[in-house]
């Protein structure tokens, strides 16, 4: 949220609006891999609980 802030003012350097837009992406990157890495998690407690409630 602060990089987009930043990203918004009209007064920002070309070339730190760049390299906020790489930070940017580099945030994204790492949150959607834990994203993954969380869902994927879930997705196997889920399936364990699943065998567990059939044994």
């Amino acid at each position: 949220e602060a990089i987009a802030d930043k990203l918004d003012d009209p007064e920002l350097d070309l070339d730190e609006a760049v390299r906020l837009y790489e930070e940017g992406l580099r945030l994204y990157e790492r949150c959607a891999k834990r994203l993954d890495a969380a869902e994927l998690r879930i997705t196997q407690l889920a399936d364990a609980l699943q065998r567990q409630a059939r044994s």
